[in-house]
């Protein structure tokens, strides 16, 4: 190879591994400005983060260190907040729950479950929530979902997250889209760039009802049960997503659709669909990877960092 060509493919090396510091609102949640316009705060304990958190003000709240939330396990994040962590420790302990509320950024934050934590409690819990843009976290350990959408919420990304568990505490189910059967709504959501990496067993995602478009996602939890299910009337477009030695990869269940291309099995077994059913047609534009530079992309910039 002739040496312009050899810089220019190392360039092109370098561009894809390099990590992703920080995530512009795209996707569905792409309308989310959080707590722009508003003040800066800094909250270094569990009362300073409720304060900012629950008022009515307009806030971008900073997290410095870890915060345990204690034996309530949870802090109500209200509309127009951007929460964010101050550095790659930045860590929350417990449930950051938003209900009823809109326009609110979460990003490069550490969010797991604190001592004693009831087994109810997600790590991120979206309700009837709209304009919800959630990035650059690292969400593990939690004693329900880690990041569950339910109640209609709708225009919510999630990208550039790293979802794991260091135990089996019997339930570890990542990420549930729809809290029932019956719980319709909106749930129009982007998932991209994330990563379900060590210990995830199920729901990576288990989606209901909503669009869904999943594209450049990685997953490489050996050992689990199975990893991403279009469920009950939803319509998944998935695109250019890596799947690595992992169980039932990919499948669709009772009345969903699910529309496939690029997804890459590499040594899985078990349920690996492709389809081209109908869906929807996403409302916005974006960027493909293919699905093995998105595998090196994600394995260099998922997560808090």
């Amino acid at each position: 190879m002739k040496l312009p060509h050899l810089k220019l493919a190392l360039a092109f090396l370098a561009a894809c591994a390099a990590p992703v510091l920080s995530v512009a609102a795209d996707g569905y949640g792409r309308s989310a400005t959080g707590g722009t316009g508003g003040a800066n705060v800094t909250a270094t304990t569990a009362a300073q983060l409720k304060t900012y958190a629950e008022s009515a003000t307009t806030y971008t709240i900073t997290v410095s260190g870890t915060i345990d939330l204690g034996a309530s396990g949870r802090v109500n994040l209200k509309s127009n907040k951007t929460l964010k962590g101050a550095n790659a420790s930045a860590t929350i302990k417990g449930t950051i729950n938003l209900s009823s509320v809109n326009n609110v950024i979460i990003q490069n934050l550490n969010v797991t479950a604190n001592t004693g934590e009831p087994a109810s409690n997600d790590g991120i819990s979206v309700n009837a929530s709209t304009n919800v843009f959630i990035t650059k976290c690292t969400i593990y350990d939690c004693t329900d979902g880690n990041l569950d959408i339910a109640k209609g919420s709708d225009n919510v990304t999630v990208s550039w997250c790293k979802f794991y568990y260091t135990r089996n505490n019997g339930h570890n189910f990542s990420n549930l889209i729809g809290s029932s059967d019956t719980d319709t709504g909106g749930y129009r959501h982007t998932w991209h760039h994330n990563w379900w990496s060590t210990g995830c067993k199920q729901r990576m995602l288990a989606d209901r009802f909503g669009p869904c478009h999943m594209y450049n996602n990685y997953w490489n939890c050996a050992g689990n049960d199975y990893c991403t299910t279009a469920r009950n009337v939803t319509q998944m477009l998935s695109e250019n997503n890596y799947y690595d030695g992992v169980k039932n990869p990919l499948d669709k269940q009772n009345s969903g659709k699910l529309k496939t291309s690029g997804n890459v099995f590499n040594n899985c077994t078990g349920t690996m669909v492709t389809s081209n059913d109908s869906v929807f047609t996403p409302t916005y534009g974006y960027t493909l990877d293919t699905a093995a530079n998105a595998k090196t992309r994600v394995l260099a910039g998922a997560g808090n960092r």
